[in-house]
């Protein structure tokens, strides 16, 4: 697949907003906006409500799985996100992890089927299955660290005159770097019982002379009641972990002094060693401010990548959090 052109498209903001930071800047007056402080740092968590789209390789198995939130709920075992972000002047830092659980199992009823493959004097046959079952329970763990650099941090009341000049809000850019590790443990239980196979009724024999002798023999021969065809049962696993370099940018605004909006994404992999083949995440969402240091935000992630034993993987969903700023 050409990645060309979605690499381009994913450099145009951070590059617009380079070049505007290294252009001369306005004289800035008396009585502009607060600057910002010299430091900052929050830590925070979240319920990941999640939606799951891959193919996975166990073994000898495969198994596709295309669940939305509405499905997945009732299959989620546990899924939490969290992390650190901070900034000390223009140096940005950020930590952040992700993880889910779930398992779905599908059962097959018991089920006795009557055959006659033989007719006429052996009777027909009896094929009785007991109940069989199929779960799959996927493991997925995801741990980011990147650091930055701060290129745009630009006060509202300079793009638009109507603004008081002391309006605290701003717009911001930073440049992401860093790295992307995962762990996906796939685990699938077989249990197929074995076929039964008996006789519907005793095989008739002949009349006369004939009938007795065969009755006799009969009676003389250790027949098996049923024979066991077929049946599995196994436990079929693949565990895989792995780091993938990435590159992306991070834009905020606020919207009010206590609400603003962000934007997160980022590409990387790109085959190098055992990384993905590529891999690439969007993040945005709404942040409240409602106290002095406490915050709540709404946000909705998707993140895709491909490979080896994990493939056309996409998680996507809301994440509902709280932080707190120091």
């Amino acid at each position: 697949m050409n990645r060309t052109l979605p690499v381009r498209r994913f450099l145009v903001i951070p590059a617009l907003a380079l070049a505007i930071a290294l252009l001369p800047a306005s004289p800035v007056r008396a009585d502009g906006p607060p600057d910002e402080p010299t430091w900052d740092a929050s830590v925070f968590g979240s319920l990941w409500l999640s939606s799951l789209k891959a193919t996975f390789d166990a073994g000898p198995v495969t198994a596709s799985v295309n669940y939305g939130i509405d499905q997945l709920l009732p299959l989620l075992t546990w899924g939490v996100a969290g992390g650190v972000d901070g900034r000390y002047e223009r140096a940005v830092f950020l930590l952040d992890a992700l993880g889910i659980q779930l398992q779905d199992t599908l059962n097959a009823p018991a089920r006795t089927v009557s055959l006659d493959p033989l007719g006429g004097p052996f009777g027909g046959l009896v094929a009785t299955r007991a109940a069989s079952s199929a779960s799959l329970r996927v493991t997925e763990v995801m741990a980011e660290a990147a650091g930055g650099w701060r290129a745009l941090s630009l006060p509202v009341s300079s793009l638009f005159t109507s603004v008081p000049a002391d309006d605290p809000r701003r717009i911001r850019l930073d440049l992401l770097g860093g790295a992307r590790y995962w762990y996906w443990r796939t685990e699938v239980r077989l249990s197929v019982p074995p076929v039964d196979l008996r006789l519907a009724h005793p095989p008739a024999g002949p009349g006369g002379l004939r009938g007795r002798i065969f009755d006799r023999v009969l009676n003389h021969l250790d027949l098996p009641k049923s024979i066991a065809v077929g049946g599995s049962n196994g436990v079929f696993q693949d565990v895989s972990s792995w780091t993938d370099a990435v590159i992306g940018f991070r834009l905020s605004g606020d919207v009010t002094r206590s609400v603003s909006l962000f934007l997160r994404s980022d590409i990387g992999g790109f085959g190098f060693g055992d990384s993905s083949s590529f891999t690439w995440q969007v993040l945005t969402g709404v942040e409240w401010r409602f106290a002095e240091h406490w915050n709540v935000a709404a946000t909705w992630r998707a993140i895709g990548f491909d490979h080896r034993n994990v493939d056309n993987a996409i998680l996507y969903g809301a994440l509902l959090g709280v932080g707190y700023r120091f």
